[in-house]
């Protein structure tokens, strides 16, 4: 017969670590190719929304799905909305960026100090948007987005490299779209007295 330490841990082990493990193997091992997708943010370009150290999931089918070894996308249903942060591969770079879409194919971008206008109109980014030194970029715009480009910018306005200096970037070039944090550490991942609470479980999809 069994103890009672030794049914607390068998317990345990069924109601906590085994849906965990078939969890993290769904992810990582069957919907990671094709569904989600977990990225680390390694800049300061989305700041306050993204941290340094941020780990966030990244739905890979939002756009619709590339065929493996091709450009050909299927369940191409959904385009992307001002708004998203999404990742990508920019023109000028190998690695995946982060950003949030700003202009989309059409859309004439005007940035007029820390105030953004897209087709003539102000856009209300209180909510998100940090200007660490107050606005040192120089003014930007009028820009129209070619068709089937995008144009991105991060966040922290003052501190992003974003398509104000290295352009749009084509739709094809698309990873996902990113919807959550499910980790925050200002340290290594071990390190739980460096966690960031507040972050962890944010909502990024709009």
């Amino acid at each position: 017969m069994k103890s009672a330490t030794e049914l607390w841990y068998s317990s345990w082990i069924q109601n906590y670590v085994k849906p965990l493990l078939i969890a993290v193997f769904l992810v990582f091992g069957l919907l990671r190719p094709f569904v989600v997708e977990a990225y680390r943010v390694d800049s300061g370009s989305m700041e306050e929304t993204l941290m340094t150290g941020d780990r966030i999931l990244v739905s890979k089918f939002v756009y619709g799905l590339k065929l493996p070894l091709t450009d050909i996308k299927v369940l191409d249903f959904h385009r992307p909305q001002r708004g998203d942060i999404v990742l990508f591969v920019p023109p000028h770079d190998p690695r995946t960026f982060v950003k949030r879409v700003i202009g989309l194919p059409g859309d004439v971008v005007e940035t007029r100090g820390t105030t953004l206008y897209v087709n003539g109109q102000k856009m209300e980014e209180s909510s998100y948007v940090r200007y660490r030194f107050g606005g040192i970029q120089p003014n930007f715009g009028p820009y129209t987005v070619p068709e089937d480009m995008l144009f991105v910018m991060g966040d922290n306005r003052d501190l992003s490299s974003d398509s104000r200096s290295w352009g749009t970037f084509p739709l094809r070039n698309l990873k996902g779209q990113a919807f959550l944090i499910y980790w925050s550490n200002s340290g290594s991942w071990w390190q739980i007295y460096k966690l960031r609470f507040k972050q962890i479980g944010k909502w990024l999809a709009s």
